[in-house]
């Protein structure tokens, strides 16, 4: 359901395998995740990626390119961070929605010294303000767009599409196979102006990339997850249990044992949605959930640990005010029952 991958060198060519593997990065690491919440919706993710060979510009990318381009004055170059474009990024902040870094060196680096990634940028300025950026990694024969930025004061600029398209132009001008903007969701339409951008391809559950025709005729994990512990809600309803579903967006952090310090070994829950039992215990939670990994229904008991405890960045303001989005992190105590059905759960 996630993967992560924590390379210590990163060559050219590999970086091209990894993307065609279906893996993006994430500060300097790769990850591969199924499904993400997005707000309390479990969406199942799409990597999708542009054959630049194949692409042609519509008329109003033309247009467009055309009259940013006479407005600003563009500049490609190595990556850098500056005081300038620290501040774009912490006014774009309020638009992400998840996992936040505090400043654009944690989301690009991770604070480490040295990148292993070959990572360029487009900044894009009037004069001396600069309206736009965009951070993207080179391989040999692919491209991979990381990070946009632009000045939300200025809608009308389309500033956030133009850089995407400056990329695209620039790998068209320098002989790149394929470009990679990160991926988009079945269940959501947060990342579909992507789609606009092109003819694209998907990388489906087989790992062969397809024409992507319509998302919404793919069906994985996401709806698995959802039906499953809708089954599990109506036994509670018939049983007169009071209880609350949430999303759980944590649910990657037992995926990643190798990386991160856990207490005692512990396991924690991995699956991106649970119910929690309401008010039946002091010390710890009774939740109920669907594991997709080992296809059974699970009854559990869970201790609640709030991220800085471990020293994991906090979720966005918007993750914060839904109510049915849990924000801290769930540790296993003990499966107190494990069933085939969601009425196995209920027989001790």
């Amino acid at each position: 359901m996630f993967a992560i991958n924590f390379p210590e060198q990163l060559s050219l060519g590999k970086l091209d395998q990894m993307l065609a593997q279906g893996w993006f990065r994430y500060g300097q690491c790769f990850q591969k995740p199924q499904v993400i919440c997005v707000n309390d919706i479990v969406c199942d993710v799409l990597n999708i990626r542009l054959d630049i060979e194949k692409h042609q510009f519509s008329k109003s990318q033309r247009k467009l390119l055309r009259r940013n381009d006479k407005k600003f004055t563009i500049k490609i170059q190595k990556a850098s961070i500056n005081k300038q474009k620290e501040q774009l990024f912490q006014s774009n902040k309020f638009r992400f929605n998840g996992f936040l870094t505090k400043n654009l060196k944690e989301f690009l680096t991770f604070e480490y010294q040295d990148s292993i990634f070959n990572t360029y940028e487009i900044a894009v300025y009037a004069k001396t303000e600069l309206m736009a950026l965009s951070y993207f990694d080179m391989g040999e024969k692919s491209i991979a767009s990381i990070l946009g930025l632009s000045n939300w004061k200025y809608p009308k600029l389309s500033l956030g599409i133009y850089t995407m398209l400056k990329e695209i132009e620039f790998a068209k001008q320098y002989g790149f196979k394929y470009y990679y903007p990160g991926f988009i969701m079945v269940q959501a339409n947060d990342f579909d102006y992507k789609l606009n951008l092109g003819k694209f391809s998907y990388l489906a559950h087989t790992n062969r990339w397809r024409k992507l025709d319509d998302k919404n005729k793919i069906t994985h994990l996401a709806n698995l997850i959802n039906t499953k512990n809708n089954e599990i809600e109506l036994v509670l309803k018939q049983k007169n249990i009071n209880f609350q579903t949430y999303a759980y967006p944590m649910y990657s952090l037992d995926y990643m044992d190798l990386y991160f310090l856990k207490p005692n070994d512990a396991q924690f829950l991995n699956t991106c949605k649970f119910i929690e039992l309401k008010k039946r215990r002091k010390k710890n939670i009774e939740i109920m959930y669907y594991n997709p990994i080992e296809h059974q229904f699970q009854y559990a008991l869970a201790k609640k640990i709030h991220p800085s405890n471990m020293q994991i960045n906090e979720m966005s303001a918007d993750m914060h005010r839904i109510e049915s989005v849990y924000t801290h992190i769930l540790q296993i105590k003990a499966c107190l029952q494990t069933s085939v059905t969601a009425e196995g759960l209920f027989i001790l």
